[in-house]
């Protein structure tokens, strides 16, 4: 039986891999700083609204405690934004995952210096741990695509 004609062989074809994208780790950038701004806004407003009706409704008494448990809840909400930011920037650019999160980061932390210059030298590490949550992001996306693959 002739190898070339035997039903058992595989088909020849040449299979490579396809070509990278080149707007995909733009795309992967952009996806992130979107996802860390957008998301730690809305939800911002949204705990500011609701903080405020709380004292309206006669739920809390004012007092310096109070701004306090807010500024812990905005703290919270902005890291999970962070690290969502970085996975979805992982996750878009799929290419040299840490230098795009790492530009992600940069790019979050320029954006939140000139919307929200820090007051003194004591509130600059708010807006420092940025890098490492979105790297935490990035990491995040890596381990469970190579789990999977």
């Amino acid at each position: 039986m002739d190898p070339e004609t035997s039903p058992y062989q595989a088909p020849a074809s040449e299979l490579a891999d396809p070509e990278p994208n080149p707007a995909r780790p733009l795309l992967g950038i952009l996806a992130g700083v979107a996802t860390d701004l957008i998301g730690t806004t809305v939800v911002a407003v949204i705990l500011g609204m609701l903080y405020g009706m709380a004292f309206a409704l006669g739920w809390f008494e004012p007092g310096p405690q109070q701004g306090d448990v807010l500024t812990i809840l905005m703290q919270i909400q902005g890291s999970i934004w962070t690290v969502l930011g970085g996975y979805w920037c992982a996750r878009v650019g799929r290419q040299r995952v840490y230098l795009l999160v790492a530009i992600e980061a940069a790019l979050v932390i320029a954006f939140s210096l000139w919307l929200a210059p820090p007051a003194s030298l004591e509130d600059l590490p708010s807006h420092l741990i940025t890098l490492p949550l979105a790297l935490g992001g990035g990491y995040w996306w890596q381990r469970g695509n190579r789990s999977s693959a």
